[in-house]
């Protein structure tokens, strides 16, 4: 993906630092209007079209305030992927950003995050600086997710729960 230089994003959308939202300053497309909101997005990324390339808007946030973004990952503090408000975000590693997940895997099939199915219970685990760490069996999935929340709390600083 191109970057988009900072001085051509500003020529083209504005900014609001309270909402988090971009609007179109210039028409650049058929189906651009100016003031409207720019980009869409459902339960992921708000992505906004410029000149027929897809870029996230929490990127272009990270542009339009300080001229680039050189960082691999923006971390949505709240979880909220459509709050793109500066304050609301914030540059991280990969290891911060995944203290941050709230919901489990799609392939997880006990519902909680941390939590695997066991033949003999749940069992609890959790990665700490790249160590993957197994908390214990529980015969519920709620009490190993207990378990695992008390170790995320203690050990993982970018998370939020």
């Amino acid at each position: 993906m191109r970057d988009i230089d900072s001085t051509q994003l500003r020529e083209i959308l504005n900014y609001d630092l309270e909402t988090g939202l971009f609007t179109w300053k210039k028409k650049i497309a058929d189906k651009t209007i100016v003031g409207r909101i720019a980009g869409c997005g459902t339960d992921r990324y708000v992505s906004i079209r410029i000149y027929g390339i897809l870029y996230y808007a929490h990127r272009l946030v990270f542009t339009y305030i300080y001229g680039k973004c050189e960082s691999p990952e923006i971390d949505h503090i709240n979880g909220n992927k459509q709050d793109n408000r500066l304050s609301n975000l914030r540059l991280v590693t990969t290891s911060q950003n995944k203290q941050n997940l709230r919901k489990p895997n799609s392939s997880n099939t006990t519902g909680y995050l941390g939590v695997s199915r066991r033949k003999k219970g749940f069992s609890a685990h959790i990665s700490l600086l790249g160590d993957h760490k197994f908390l214990g069996v529980f015969k519920t999935p709620e009490e190993a997710h207990q378990a695992y929340i008390k170790v995320k709390r203690e050990f993982h600083p970018f998370g939020t729960l």
